[in-house]
């Protein structure tokens, strides 16, 4: 099982399932690294549980990155940009003690 962690303590848990070559979970993590936050990453190309995993709680969505912060699933990297621009991304964090 390939789990990455980067993410302090004090955060909250953002989770991003990935595949080894995928240019937008490249550009989520980074997007993430920008606002300073941590992450876990799951790799669901080399670990069929996580890939049972994410379907389940992504309702079923076969494309990666799934990213969630805590139980929220966020979506997608479109989804999680327009979230940062828009302003729920930092609303998610705060709900999460951040």
């Amino acid at each position: 099982m390939f789990i990455k962690q980067e993410f302090a303590v004090s955060q909250p848990p953002i989770l991003i399932y990935t595949t080894a070559v995928c240019p937008y979970c490249v550009a989520a993590k980074n997007l993430l690294k920008a606002r300073g936050l941590g992450y876990n990453e799951m790799r669901v190309d080399s670990d069929p549980a996580a890939r049972e995993t994410m379907l389940a709680r992504s309702a079923g969505r076969r494309t990666v990155p799934q990213i969630f912060i805590g139980a929220q699933h966020v979506g997608g990297f479109d989804d999680l940009a327009a979230a940062d621009r828009d302003g729920r991304l930092a609303a998610w964090l705060t709900e999460q003690g951040t």
